[in-house]
C-alpha cells in the first residue's frame, strides 16, 4: 500500500494523460476453453511487443 500511495503522489498532478490501444494479440484461454468465465491471458505478437515498448519509451522522455 505504502507503494500505491506514492506512485499516486508522485503522478496527482498529472494534466494530460495519452492513451493507447495495444493491438495485434489475441486471447487465450487454458484448453482453448470458449467458456468466457474461465481466465485468459492476451498474448501479443513479438513485433507488436517491441512496437509498443519503443513508443512507451518515447512518450516517457517527453
Amino acid at each position: 500500500m505504502k507503494e500505491i500511495f506514492g506512485i499516486a503522489k508522485n503522478y496527482r498532478n498529472i494534466k494530460t494523460v495519452k492513451q493507447n490501444t495495444i493491438e495485434g494479440g489475441k486471447i487465450v484461454r487454458p484448453n482453448n476453453s470458449t467458456d468466457k468465465r474461465v481466465p485468459s491471458t492476451y498474448v501479443i505478437s513479438d513485433k507488436y511487443i517491441k512496437e509498443y515498448s519503443q513508443l512507451l519509451k518515447q512518450q516517457l522522455a517527453e
